[in-house]
């Protein structure tokens, strides 16, 4: 009888926790894919202030996941900006993660004086949003809005398929 009782509570427990997990994650979106299209992005910028970004733009939109603590990052957001310098018609959306916020970003800006517009996601909820877990995180979106690569992780051999995907479209 104690056996009985003692499997029907884990039952029960398993069953309220599946329900909770369920309604905890209801509504969720899956991650943006290939092939998705993202018209805009709600992006908090530099001054803390929320606004809506238009992804549809003329030519390559770069969305660029990083920390400003993160060398791989560091290493591909330098290949990105020249890049720009190549293609007149990338835009580079740079967003960092860093927890600090503005305060940090606002230095790497400084330091680094690459050519990007910044913007924060220090909840990592837009990074997510891409299926990204970590930095850098890097996607690449047709002017339609449509994203057509995607990318976490860089390393230097990686330079040459980036450098190729920018160019191609």
């Amino acid at each position: 009888m104690k056996r009985t009782k003692a499997v029907f509570a884990v039952a029960l427990i398993a069953i309220f926790a599946a329900a909770s997990f369920a309604a905890k994650h209801e509504g969720e979106k899956k991650p943006f894919a290939v092939g998705d299209t993202v018209a805009s992005l709600e992006l908090v910028n530099l001054e803390e202030k929320t606004e809506q970004v238009e992804l549809k733009k003329e030519g390559v939109t770069a969305l660029a996941f990083f920390a400003s603590s993160c060398s791989a990052c560091r290493a591909e957001l330098s290949l990105l900006n020249s890049l720009k310098k190549e293609r007149k018609d990338l835009r580079v959306i740079a967003i960092s993660v860093d927890a600090a916020g503005a305060k940090s970003t606002k230095r790497f800006m400084e330091q680094t004086k690459f050519d990007f517009d910044y913007y924060l996601d220090t909840e990592f909820a837009v990074a997510e949003r891409f299926g990204f877990t970590f930095t850098p995180g890097l996607v690449l979106i047709k002017g339609d809005g449509e994203i057509y690569f995607s990318k976490g992780g860089f390393m230097n051999r990686d330079e040459e398929l980036i450098v190729s995907e920018v160019l191609k479209k």
